[in-house]
């Protein structure tokens, strides 16, 4: 099992692994996600884990889990500190989450390994670090999202190179600052103030404005940028 791991502290993570680990096993740890993710494509290894801190990631595993999917990797991943699942359904809700997300039914044979990380978490010597480190101000994770994409800049001159108007301009705004989620089609029309007879007129109303920006994104796409739909009335942009 290679064990990709990536934090706030580095020793925690040494220590886990120490408890956790048998035979073969390798150990990586990547000082930001970026460099995390860039090692899970290129090794892209049957038999990995990603382990990261729930404080420092939580806002974007989503994005992890859509990187990976997209270059066919399914890698558990799990949050280490999830403050929000206790011992006693930690190793379900890491089977589970894992599963829905990449679509599988087989991440239950991983249970006596999630067992032993359920049991190493609970070590006084891993709570500790977790404790002292969740005290600490969450770093910047801006550098997270791989490749240039994630700089605010890159949107700078989007405007005049494409002719955009200040409305599709402002749309494109609103999805990348909901990058890391779905948007729905309701939350596009309240923001965009869309105003219509019924529903369907204002649906309408919002696909076209849809449209418009992913004929313009299409046209230069900013590099790596990619505006799809998720579901039935939900959209999300992508940032490759």
């Amino acid at each position: 099992m290679l064990f990709l791991c990536s934090g706030k502290c580095k020793k925690l993570f040494e220590i886990l692994y120490r408890q956790i680990s048998v035979g073969c096993d390798k150990f990586n740890f990547y000082e930001d996600g970026m460099n995390l993710i860039c090692a899970a494509i290129k090794e892209k290894s049957d038999s990995a884990l990603i382990l990261v801190d729930y404080e420092l990631y939580k806002g974007f595993i989503d994005t992890i889990y859509d990187i990976l999917k997209s270059q066919n990797l399914k890698i558990p991943l799990i949050l280490i500190d999830d403050p929000r699942h206790d011992t006693s359904e930690r190793v379900n809700y890491w089977i589970s989450i894992n599963e829905f997300k990449y679509d599988i039914q087989t991440l239950h044979l991983l249970a006596p390994l999630f067992t032993k990380i359920s049991e190493a978490l609970e070590l006084p010597a891993i709570k500790k670090l977790i404790l002292e480190y969740s005290q600490d101000e969450t770093p910047d994770l801006v550098n997270f999202v791989p490749a240039k994409s994630c700089n605010l800049n890159l949107l700078s001159d989007f405007p005049q190179k494409n002719c955009l108007t200040p409305t599709i301009y402002s749309l494109l705004s609103f999805f990348y600052q909901n990058r890391c989620r779905e948007v729905s089609i309701d939350e596009i029309a309240s923001y965009m103030g869309i105003n219509a007879q019924n529903d369907k007129s204002r649906r309408n109303a919002v696909y076209a404005y849809l449209a418009r920006l992913r004929k313009f994104i299409e046209r230069d796409s900013l590099g790596q940028v990619e505006l799809l739909r998720t579901r039935t009335g939900y959209y999300k942009l992508f940032l490759r």
